[in-house]
C-alpha cells in the first residue's frame, strides 16, 4: 500500500499542495480528479520522488520513497506520465524496458514472457515490431501502460492514462489495468478528467481543489453539490447497474450564458451576447 502524510509542495512562493494526506490499499484502484491546475500531476510526481516536497512523507509498504535506491523505487512504483518523448525504439523493446529493475546479467525467459503478456493484454501484438515514432498517440499511450504493467511494481501510477484514446480503447485499458490490480494485489492511482470513467473502474475517488483534498471515499462521495463546488457545473447523479453516473443539467451554451450574466450586470438577455462573447 502507499501512504501520503501531510504533503506540501511549492513552486517558488506559489503553494501547490497543502497538507495532502491519504492512503491506498493493495488491490485498490484510486482516481484523482479535479480541474486543470489543482495539483494532481504535482502530487503524483512527489509520490514518485520526481519532486521533493517541502514537507510531508510518502511511503510504500512501510518504506519511505526517499530511502529507496533508483532500482528499488522502480520495483515499488511504476509511473506513466501524461507525455513522453518518442525515440526510434520498437514497441516490444519499449515494453521490455519495464523489466529493467529486475535485469542483472541479461534478459531472461521470464522477462520475455512477462513482456509478451503485457503486449497481448493491451492488444498491441500487431504493433510489437513497429517503431514507437510510427504509431498513433493512443497506441503510444497503451505502450507506456504495457511497460508499467511489465514492471510488476507494488504501485502503478498513471497520469491521465486514457489521453488520445477512443472510447473503446479507454474502456479496454481501464478494464485491463483494474483487473491486473485485483489479480496481483498491487494498487493503482490515476489522475483522470472523465468522472464517469473513474466511477466505472475505481474503488476510491479523491477530488482536489486549490491543492487540497475536497472529497475522498467511495462512489457515494460524488454528489451534485460536490461537482458544483469543484467544477461549477450543475449535474444530476443517476445510477446505471448500481454505478453512479453524472449527467449535465445544461448545455455548454447554457452554462456560458450564466457565466456571461454574472460578469455583465446589465439588463440584457444573455442570449444577445452568446454569439459575440469568446467565452461562449
Amino acid at each position: 500500500m502507499i501512504e501520503v502524510e501531510k504533503l506540501n509542495f511549492s513552486y517558488g512562493k506559489r503553494r501547490i499542495l497543502k497538507d495532502v494526506s491519504f492512503s491506498v490499499g493493495n488491490g485498490e484502484v484510486m482516481s484523482i480528479l479535479g480541474p486543470n491546475g489543482v495539483g494532481k500531476t504535482t502530487l503524483m510526481k512527489c509520490m514518485c520522488n520526481i519532486h521533493k516536497p517541502s514537507s510531508g512523507h510518502v511511503s510504500v509498504n512501510g518504506k519511505s520513497v526517499l530511502s529507496l535506491s533508483g532500482k528499488e523505487l522502480a520495483k515499488n512504483i511504476a509511473f506513466v506520465p501524461q507525455s513522453m518523448p518518442r525515440s526510434r525504439t520498437l514497441v516490444y523493446d519499449s515494453v521490455l524496458m519495464g523489466r529493467k529493475p529486475y535485469i542483472n546479467i541479461g534478459v531472461t525467459e521470464n522477462d520475455l514472457d512477462i513482456t509478451s503478456k503485457a503486449i497481448r493484454d493491451l492488444n498491441l501484438e500487431n504493433l510489437a515490431f513497429r517503431y514507437i515514432d510510427q504509431i498513433s498517440g493512443g497506441e503510444f499511450q497503451k505502450v507506456q501502460i504495457a511497460r508499467a504493467m511489465a514492471q510488476e511494481s507494488a504501485v502503478m501510477m498513471l497520469d491521465e492514462p486514457t489521453n488520445n484514446m477512443d472510447v473503446c480503447n479507454q474502456h479496454l485499458t481501464m478494464r485491463i489495468a483494474s483487473e491486473m490490480v485485483r489479480k496481483t494485489d498491487m494498487c493503482a492511482i490515476m489522475t483522470m478528467h472523465d468522472i464517469n470513467l473513474s466511477l466505472y473502474y475505481s474503488d476510491t475517488l479523491m477530488f482536489m481543489k486549490d491543492g487540497e483534498i475536497v472529497a475522498f471515499g467511495g462512489k457515494d462521495v460524488v454528489t451534485p453539490d460536490l461537482i458544483w463546488d469543484i467544477y461549477g457545473m450543475e449535474v444530476d447523479v443517476i445510477k446505471h447497474r448500481d454505478i453512479p453516473l453524472i449527467v449535465p443539467r445544461e448545455t455548454v451554451t447554457g452554462l456560458a450564458a450564466k457565466r456571461h450574466m454574472k460578469t455583465h450586470r446589465h439588463p440584457h438577455d444573455a442570449a444577445d451576447h452568446i454569439l459575440n462573447d469568446p467565452e461562449c
